[in-house]
């Protein structure tokens, strides 16, 4: 009994995380406020957990909280995925002026200086 009220709790918390996921403002780069679609993934992700504390099922509490943060890292690792590919090729594209800039003054720089001190030297002659 405890394994299948740890599951069905999984079950319920993983569909919420991947809904709070997909929808994430800050993944689309808007300052929106929490939408009541939003406020309802948040309690469906919390609620069996207590609802497995409120029913004295702590076996099950500690397979859910085990199981939620591993559904965790792995939603989060599936939707920034795509996003890592992005962020590589743009490795490639052609620097803007400033950043040109900014790379020859720290080849210029003493390179035997520790790089956070670099970093402070170029904003500094900035």
């Amino acid at each position: 009994m405890t394994g299948l009220a740890s599951v069905l709790a999984l079950l319920v918390s993983g569909i919420s995380l991947i809904v709070l996921g997909l929808f994430d403002p800050q993944r689309k780069s808007s300052d929106m406020p929490i939408s009541p679609c939003r406020r309802m993934a948040l309690v469906s992700l919390l609620l069996p957990g207590m609802i497995l504390l409120a029913t004295a099922k702590l076996a099950a509490f500690f397979i859910w909280m085990g199981g939620i943060l591993i559904l965790g890292w792995l939603v989060t690792n599936a939707l920034n995925a795509k996003r890592r590919e992005r962020q590589d090729s743009g490795d490639q594209e052609p620097l803007n002026e400033t950043r040109q800039a900014q790379r020859q003054m720290e080849n210029k720089q003493d390179p035997e200086r520790p790089i956070h001190l670099r970093a402070e030297l170029s904003c500094v002659c900035n």
